[in-house]
Parts: C-alpha cells; sequence; structure tokens
C-alpha cells in the first residue's frame, strides 16, 4: 500500500525533536547548578522534555502519512510507548550523570536509550488499528536501532559536555535530525498491507485529531520547559 506524507507535519516533527532536546540538554546544566535537593525534579523535567519529545516527534510523523484507509491508535498501547520513552530516559540520565567513570556510562546510557526510542516507536506503531497491517524488513529495523543508539550517545554525551547556549543548541539540533532519522530510516523498511474486510474499531481508541491534542500539549509543556530554563 502506497502512501506519502505531509511536509509541513514532517518539519513540525523535527522541530518537536529538536526543542525537546534543547530542553534536556538545558535542564541537565541546570542540574550541575542547582543545589541536590533540586535534582530530582529537574531530572523529571529533563526526562519528560527529552522522552515527551520523542514519543511527540513519533506520532507527528505518523499523523503526517497519507494512507488510503482511516487508522486510529489503541489508547493503552499508545500510553505505553509515551510512558516506555520517558521512563528509559529517566534511567539512562540518572546512569550519565553522576562523574566516575563518564566514558563509560555514556556508552552503556546510549545504548540503553538508543533501544527504548526503538522500543517506542515500534510499540507506538503497533497501537495502529484499523484496514491495513504494518509489517516490518529486518534490515531496516536493525538500521534504525543502530541510528537511534547512535544519536542517544551523541545526545547524552552533549547533555554532560556542553556547556555553552549555542553550542547547546547545535547538539539539540544534531539530536533533533537523529531522532527523526531513526523515525525515518525505520518507516523505510515499513510496509502497509490492506486488508480487504472492514475492521471494527475496538474501544478505547483514539482518533487522529484526539491524538493531535495530546501531541499539541505535550509538546506546550516541552516548550515551556525550554522557556522557563532559557534564561539560566
Amino acid at each position: 500500500m502506497l502512501y506519502t506524507y505531509d511536509p509541513i507535519l514532517v518539519v513540525v516533527s523535527v522541530v518537536v525533536a529538536v526543542v525537546g532536546a534543547y530542553s534536556c540538554f538545558d535542564l541537565i546544566s541546570q542540574i550541575r547548578k542547582h543545589p541536590l535537593a533540586s535534582h530530582e525534579f529537574l531530572l523529571i523535567g529533563a526526562s519528560f522534555a527529552i522522552g515527551g519529545s520523542i514519543w511527540s516527534m513519533h506520532f507527528l510523523a505518523m499523523l503526517a502519512v497519507n494512507l488510503p484507509v482511516e487508522i486510529r491508535y489503541d489508547f493503552f498501547t499508545t500510553l505505553v510507548s509515551g510512558l516506555a520513552s520517558v521512563l528509559v530516559t529517566a534511567v539512562a540520565l540518572l546512569i550519565v550523570l553522576p562523574a566516575n567513570n563518564q566514558n563509560k556510562r555514556i556508552a552503556a546510557a546510549g545504548v540503553l536509550m538508543g533501544l527504548g526510542i526503538a522500543c517506542m516507536h515500534y510499540i507506538g506503531m503497533s497501537a495502529i488499528r484499523g484496514n491495513c497491517l504494518a509489517t516490518y524488513s529486518s534490515v531496516w529495523v536493525i538500521a534504525s536501532l543502530l541510528v537511534a543508539i547512535v544519536a542517544s550517545t551523541v545526545a547524552l554525551w552533549a547533555a554532560v559536555t556542553v556547556q555553552r547556549t549555542w553550542k547547546r543548541f547545535v547538539a539539540a539540533l544534531i539530536m533533533g535530525l537523529s531522532i527523526s532519522g531513526m523515525h525515518f530510516t525505520a518507516m523505510l523498511g515499513t510496509t502497509f498491507l490492506s486488508i480487504d474486510n472492514a475492521v471494527a474499531f475496538a474501544q478505547p481508541v483514539i482518533s487522529t485529531h484526539r491524538l493531535g491534542s495530546a501531541i499539541a500539549l505535550m509538546t506546550f509543556v516541552i516548550v515551556g520547559w525550554a522557556v522557563q530554563f532559557a534564561g539560566d
């Protein structure tokens, strides 16, 4: 089944990924400046910033896909994909924040976060409900895993080493493009097969309009984190 992309939504999805990455890097820099009592709050913010932006980027990019059939998303599977993204990001940041054995910690956390991003993607894809079935090429699945791991490792390295604002922006741009690259690499190996019989949507499902509203809310949260700490 052939499909096309809405270029505007593709661009918006990349922008969300970049903003989320910048928010995360900025919050990590605040963790290094603020007293230990503030770390838990800032770590949660950083986890939601990058984890939420990864989730938002994925579903914005999926909303950009124009298929000849109607699709919706299973609510609980979609929720699990978002929680997986945030939780794995939190664990990765907990691993990488201590100063000792920094390179080993970055490498380990990068692998974990990359695998988490890939899991979020394919869990999110499994939430699709409609008259089509998504299948995957094993070669492109492996390629998307490698892109996710490399992107995550670079991002975590930047998060703990880059201090200047303009450098954080460049690092966030690279991270945002890398996250988007992982998604579209995975999509290159995705084939949508048409199902002849009409499928009745099981409840609860999310319409694309409601999903778009949820993404918009998450995006506002991410941008709020960026704006709040931009001046620090």
